[in-house]
Order: structure tokens, then sequence, then C-alpha cells
């Protein structure tokens, strides 16, 4: 339930549809309405009461995607041996080739 709900909370579908970018200044100016709008979704969907049941759903297929997402870039990512070690720590750049889900993160 938490991973439901914290998708419901981060996902950027919503963002994507409500974004207007001010000409010239480069920010969003529904992005703050869209976090609001995410957060009301997201406290609904914690009413276990059937009418916001297909909320929880939601939230679950979200969730579900994301997961999939992260093991398609990962295992992405080992194939491409795009993973670079630098002394004690290992990291990566995502960029815009990889794939469609580069939107989520």
């Amino acid at each position: 339930m938490a991973y439901a709900i914290s998708s419901l909370l981060e996902h950027p579908a919503v963002a994507e549809k409500n974004k207007i970018v001010v000409a010239n200044k480069g920010m969003d100016q529904d992005a703050h309405d869209t976090e609001f709008d995410n957060f009301w979704q997201a406290y609904d969907a914690l009413d276990l009461k059937q009418t916001n049941l297909h909320l929880l759903f939601k939230g679950i297929e979200l969730a579900k995607e994301m997961q999939m997402a992260i093991v398609r870039v990962g295992v992405s990512l080992i194939e491409k041996k795009d993973i670079k070690q630098a002394d004690y720590f290992r990291y990566c750049v995502l960029e815009n080739s990889y794939l469609k889900d580069i939107g989520i993160f």
C-alpha cells in the first residue's frame, strides 16, 4: 500500500498534462497545483471505502509500472556496460537515449 500511495504522489503523468511553461523563464506555472492534485489523489486513496478503491488500484498499477521501468533501465545499463567505477563507487549517467522510461525518473 505504501508503494501505491508513493507512486500516486510522485508519478509525472498528471504533471505532464497540466504543465504550462512560462515563456523565456523556463518555470512551471502549474507545478505547485499538480503537486497538490497528486497529494489529494493519494490522500483519497487512503480512504478504503468502495468509492475510492479504484484510486488505490491505480496507485498499485503505477507502482508496478515504475518498478518495471527501473528493472528495464538497470538491465539495459548492465547489458551496455555503462556502469563506471571510480575507486569505491559505481555510477552511471542516465541520458535520453535510455528509452521512454527516462521520464519516470
